[in-house]
């Protein structure tokens, strides 16, 4: 919490206002090169970021701006500096400045949350109904909440906007400071409600997926990053009011917070498309198929001898189709999904019923596939150079 009026001096407020505009607009770029590097095309995820990115620039530079006018306000009321010819016009300029920027602060902060909630999306193919009504009923009360800071925030910050534009007029009278101090508060509720709300979605989905424990939790710290939005908005509505009183908060203090709370929330963002570059481990077969001079599987140990036999009759019954004339070369290969299959897997287990099929299962399955595969090519080239 800021301690008096000179709390931070002003080079050291647009160190931080710029390394911090910096390091989002390179995450950002990084994120959009990926994307290109890629080939991928644009979707809805990437249009929402990207227009948060353009509010959190437009507010980011206003701020920067308009940064050094608190600083001569400040010296002005300490006695310091005399009145300048351009004082009027600079202070309405600032007041405007940050009468609108709330819109750009709260879009920057809803439109990451809804970049990540159409990311979400994707997730929910194939899952049970209930999370597509708890995604519906996020998305929804995330549009609400986003409108309300919109319409509210300005329209309740002063008693006579046309004076405040036309004349001036500074919007500082006891009720609207209260006002401005609840909408402020409001603000604050909804954002960590709603970052709340988009952070438990995915998470539950995580945890449901088949994936190994650290990627599981690797997972759950990028969603789970929004807790840091979570302290840094605190930190910026904690000078709002002291022992319940309402005030205006130090302009210097909350331009500082909300350029450093949007900054994380754009790279928060921009994170899942770095998640997508990283290598993923591989699992090694569990029985690696080798193969002789003649093209033909070489045995293992490891393989069973009934695996074995079934595939040496279903050999012997295709040479014998072949020589008595009963079929054509072309019928010989049996199909891996027609009814000769003898090695179709049962259906995955739902609603507690059937038969609980693992991943190695099915990997091991799909290798003997690929084995019968090969062996009856093989077969094939053998008994098309006798004839």
């Amino acid at each position: 919490m800021s301690t008096g009026a000179d709390w931070i001096a002003q080079h050291d407020l647009l160190r931080i206002d710029y390394a911090m505009l910096s390091i989002t607009s390179t995450v950002f770029a990084v994120r959009v090169g990926i994307q290109l590097w890629r080939r991928r095309r644009i979707e809805a995820q990437d249009i929402l970021l990207c227009i948060a990115f353009l509010a959190y620039l437009a507010f980011t530079i206003l701020y920067i701006v308009i940064t050094p006018i608190f600083f001569k306000i400040q010296a002005l009321q300490a006695g310091q500096i005399a009145p300048w010819p351009s004082m009027m016009a600079e202070i309405k300029f600032t007041s405007e400045v940050m009468w609108q920027s709330g819109m750009e602060y709260w879009t920057c902060l809803w439109f990451v949350k809804f970049s990540l909630l159409a990311l979400y999306k994707k997730l929910l193919a194939g899952m049970p109904k209930v999370y597509l009504w708890t995604w519906w009923g996020t998305l929804i009360f995330c549009i609400v909440t986003w409108a309300t800071c919109i319409i509210t925030g300005p329209g309740l910050a002063c008693n006579d906007t046309k004076k405040f534009f036309n004349e001036g007029v500074l919007c500082s009278s006891p009720a609207e400071t209260r006002r401005q101090t609840a909408n402020l508060y409001y603000a604050y509720a909804v954002d960590t409600l709603t970052n709340l709300m988009v952070m438990t979605l995915p998470i539950r989905l995580i945890w449901n997926l088949q994936m190994e424990k650290a990627k599981k939790v690797g997972c759950g710290l990028l969603f789970a990053s929004g807790f840091v939005c979570i302290l840094f908005s605190t930190i910026r509505i904690v000078q709002v009011g002291q022992d319940g009183k309402p005030r205006s908060p130090d302009p210097k203090w909350l331009t500082m917070w909300t350029i450093i709370e949007c900054s994380t929330a754009v790279i928060i963002g921009c994170c899942p498309m770095f998640a997508s570059v990283v290598p993923k481990g591989r699992t090694p077969p569990v029985n690696p198929v080798s193969y002789d001079s003649h093209g033909y599987v070489r045995q293992s140990p490891n393989r069973s001898n009934e695996s074995g036999s079934h595939r040496l009759k279903r050999m012997m019954s295709s040479k014998n189709r072949e020589k008595t004339g009963g079929k054509t070369m072309e019928n010989i290969s049996i199909s891996r999904t027609g009814h000769d299959s003898q090695e179709e897997l049962p259906e995955r287990r739902t609603r507690g019923t059937g038969i609980l099929i693992t991943e190695e299962l099915r990997e091991q399955h799909e290798q003997r596939l690929e084995e019968d595969r090969r062996m009856e090519e093989a077969w094939l080239k053998t008994e098309q150079s006798n004839v």
